[in-house]
């Protein structure tokens, strides 16, 4: 799937950049050894990470150390995400590493022709489609329309992409504060943030208030909250959201909120 694999490169090259103040990072592709096919890989010259260190990095909001942390930020996201991804594709990530001397996330991807493959990438549960879920036409005005959608859980994110996109909106993701923020300072305009009111790092009602007032007005806030946290709700709302969504949603739920905040002169 090719949306996986850039988001996965995405987050890899991002940490990259952000981790090399001097150097190089440079992006490989090279045959990969059994039981995979391709091996895609970023690898830069930067601070490096320590071996007793590498597992943690993949845990949410994880960094090598302490002083790191304050000068760099920490990974967000990226490689959480990233892992699962890898797994959906029927992948894995590997991570070779030393202090000082830069570091190499490499993805390996099965050949594409695998039978194997197809059902190692499969999701536990099936991810429906917007064609699949919904046989009626596009919601009235959502078509150009752009969306920044954070959410860190692989599935939903997969699944509310394809309603989106489906919708003929322009989608844009984010896994973390920064990374919004940095995507929102490169665009014109965001019309729609969809963003999990549950997001690791400091609760996403807290996420909410910092990107409302990077936001201003123009741009609908609506958090996505799972059907057991409707103490969310009130709270979500306080912080700067101007509408909510219940998790899982259906196709005509979520257009319906989408629609409802639409201006009155959209055609």
């Amino acid at each position: 799937d090719v949306d996986k694999v850039r988001q996965v490169l995405k987050n890899f090259l991002a940490n990259a950049v952000k981790f090399t103040e001097h150097g190089t990072v440079i992006l490989s592709a090279a045959p990969a050894p059994a039981p995979y096919s391709v091996c895609l890989a970023v690898r830069d010259s930067g601070i490096g990470i320590p071996l007793a260190k590498q597992g943690a990095i993949f845990e949410a909001f994880q960094q090598a150390d302490g002083s790191t942390s304050r000068r760099y930020g920490g990974t967000g996201l990226g490689l959480t995400i990233s892992r699962q991804l890898a797994g959906l594709l029927g992948g894995e990530i590997r991570l070779v590493s030393e202090p000082g001397k830069g570091a190499e996330f490499s993805l390996l991807l099965p050949a594409i022709s695998s039978e194997d493959a197809i059902r190692a990438a499969a999701p536990a549960y099936p991810v429906v489609s917007a064609a699949e879920e919904e046989t009626e036409p596009t919601p009235l005005g959502l078509q150009n329309q752009h969306v920044l959608l954070m959410e860190p859980d692989v599935r939903s994110q997969l699944r509310l992409s394809g309603l989106l996109r489906g919708w003929g909106m322009h989608l844009h993701l984010a896994d973390d504060l920064d990374e919004a923020i940095e995507t929102l300072d490169e665009l014109d305009r965001v019309d729609f943030l969809l963003i999990d009111a549950l997001m690791p790092d400091d609760g996403a009602c807290v996420t909410i208030r910092k990107l409302r007032e990077h936001l201003g007005t123009a741009t609908v806030v609506v958090g996505l909250i799972p059907a057991d946290r409707v103490d969310a709700r009130e709270t979500c709302l306080a912080q700067g959201a101007d509408d909510f969504v219940t998790m899982p949603c259906d196709a005509r739920a979520l257009s319906g909120v989408l629609v409802g905040h639409l201006p009155q002169t959209v055609e």
